[in-house]
């Protein structure tokens, strides 16, 4: 058998014809090249470059881009990224006498597109010239990539990237594969990976007591690898899975109505666990409107859920918790995006779009369509519901990365005196080497806008999520911050500020919900423990692995009373925490 080792050591030459093969497939699937001819490269080269893969304009059936622009969001990454790149230029603290350039390729949403990009950032020859043509378009000498919003898209750019040496740097894609230092060694990302945003749902749950909780999630490698970290910590802290289903994007509303008429067979597991996609989880929401279940459940969400305010589904997603990273918004970047127009910006091909966008209007004076001419003096906070994105601060993070990485990488190991060369662009660019400067971002520890940089052995930040709560603020529903985890598990919550959306039971506690199998028991009771009546068949097979499904209902008696019922099985009576412990071993009934 082939050792993972020995893949990664794959002649340069095998990995290019197999990223052709790829293509090509590609291309004949959609009948169409994989690359339009079009100047689509927003192209700012300096002493070094760093190249940035987006996704600015969605995909095309008919070419691989086509001029509809993703989102308002999508593009201030691509602003985020020219921001940060000047702001570092105009700084003698960091690269001084070094300019930082950069080369935006757009991936256009679509997987085999962004590796068609990622082909021209891999160097022709040794010295990798930008006139160097090849079937891809352009080569672009880059001394690091970042960008790729998505695990799927960023997993085979990364493993192409590893073949040549080249740092790839992501600010959203949080699969745990991408955590593995075989296949994806010079991978690095400044957002916390799956694992960690299970760890603070399973610590959120644990915050509030509740020790049963159902988990739907989405039936792709995000939500199977998120639902295989919440049960595998929920075996770790003795917590019980109720009910736990996939479901697939494309399955239709029945198949959510399914699942929320299983979710009700199990009335005691109120928390339910969210590992979803947006467009997923308004689907569910919208199958708990048609079934009238209108505060049944506690909604526990990843950061997905926090994309959306679920307009029209209100009544059911209330109380949503979300744990979402840390970001932040930056005034001078706000300040940045509000003064740019197509018209200080006209190397940005793709800027003249995006207005159309924007505004629903057209630069084409000969347009016979109803929409209007574009006005150049318009302000881009005049569009409908204009915002900054918080995300800018992680892409801007991620540029300083590469900065600081940079700065500390050529004041160690590139000294002027090693070399006579007078060109300082062709000097300090030969003296950049894949290895070292892997080495050297992994070592970065700044204070970045959304938080604090530092990486561990995988190239993971180590970093903390906020936690958010769906309620209503003056009349509208927000994603509020109402608290915040730490990867040392330390979580803080300000209870104070949470609105329980579901229906309550006058036992319950100080406004807090319960979820659990029963309740525990008052002074002078036994826990006797016994199959729950309603339990699936299936979930018998489950009753020694404690974490898998409560398969044991506790039940509360006098002392002394002895279990009944038909399903009792060897039973185990504990005295409560009131008094001292024993256990009495029952035989079968």
């Amino acid at each position: 058998m082939t050792s993972p080792r020995l893949m990664t050591s794959m002649p340069i030459i095998l990995t290019v014809l197999l990223a052709i093969h790829l293509l090509l497939q590609a291309k004949a699937a959609l009948q169409q090249p994989v690359i339009d001819t079009s100047p689509d490269a927003i192209v700012s080269l300096g002493d070094l470059t760093i190249g940035v893969l987006t996704a600015v304009r969605e995909y095309d059936a008919l070419k691989p881009c086509s001029d509809k622009i993703v989102s308002l969001a999508r593009f201030q990454r691509l602003q985020a990224v020219i921001y940060a790149i000047e702001q570092i230029n105009h700084r003698s603290d960091i690269l001084p006498n070094i300019t930082l350039g950069y080369v935006m390729l757009d991936s256009c949403t679509k997987v085999s597109t962004a590796l068609a990009r990622a082909l021209q950032f891999i160097p022709n020859n040794e010295t990798a010239k930008l006139t160097a043509p090849s079937i891809f378009g352009k080569s672009y000498d880059v001394i690091g990539v970042m960008g790729l919003t998505s695990s799927a898209k960023a997993k085979p750019v990364s493993s192409l990237l590893q073949h040549f040496k080249i740092p790839h740097i992501s600010y959203w894609a949080t699969s745990d594969e991408l955590s593995n230092n075989v296949s994806h060694e010079y991978f690095l990302r400044t957002i916390p990976p799956d694992v960690y945003q299970a760890r603070a749902i399973v610590d959120l749950i644990r915050h509030f007591d509740w020790t049963y909780f159902s988990l739907i999630y989405s039936s792709d490698t995000y939500g199977i690898n998120g639902m295989l970290q919440i049960r595998r910590l929920s075996h770790k802290h003795e917590l019980c899975v109720a009910y736990s289903s996939g479901i697939e994007l494309e399955d239709d509303l029945t198949a959510y109505v399914h699942v929320i008429e299983h979710l009700r067979k199990y009335p005691n597991a109120r928390a339910v666990v969210l590992f979803l996609l947006t467009q997923q989880a308004r689907k569910l929401f919208q199958a708990a409107k048609l079934l009238n279940a209108h505060g049944e459940f506690i909604w526990i969400g990843t950061d997905a859920m926090s994309y959306d305010t679920f307009t029209g589904l209100e009544d059911v997603a209330a109380s949503l918790f979300s744990t979402t990273p840390m970001l932040s918004t930056h005034s001078l970047f706000s300040q940045y995006v509000k003064q740019q127009t197509p018209f200080n910006n006209p190397h940005i091909s793709w800027y003249k779009v995006f207005w159309e966008n924007l505004f629903n209007c057209t630069w084409d004076a000969q347009n016979t369509s109803s929409l209007t001419l574009c006005d150049k003096y318009q302000d881009v906070t005049q569009a409908d519901h204009f915002y900054v994105t918080e995300w800018a601060s992680k892409v801007i993070d991620t540029v300083y990365t590469f900065a600081y990485a940079l700065d500390s990488y050529i004041k160690r190991e590139c000294l002027q005196s090693d070399t006579n060369s007078t060109n300082s662009t062709d000097f300090y660019r030969k003296c950049i080497k894949g290895p070292l400067l892997l080495k050297y971002l992994k070592a970065v520890n700044f204070k970045g806008i959304s938080g604090d940089i530092s990486f561990d052995q995988n190239g993971d930040l180590i970093g903390g999520y906020n936690i958010k709560h769906l309620t209503n603020v003056s009349g509208a529903y927000e994603h509020v911050t109402i608290g915040s985890w730490q990867p040392n598990n330390t979580i803080e919550i300000e209870v104070d500020r949470i609105q329980w959306a579901v229906v309550q039971a006058s036992t319950e506690k100080a406004g807090i919900p319960d979820s659990w199998c029963s309740k525990p028991c008052q002074p002078m009771e036994f826990y006797i423990q016994d199959f729950l009546n309603n339990i699936d068949n299936s979930a018998l097979s489950t009753k020694k692995s404690p974490g898998n499904a409560c398969t044991y209902r506790q039940v509360c008696g006098a002392p002394l009373q002895l279990p009944t019922g038909r399903d009792c099985y060897t039973n185990v009576v504990q005295l409560s925490t009131h008094l001292p412990l024993w256990n009495f071993w029952l035989p079968h009934s």
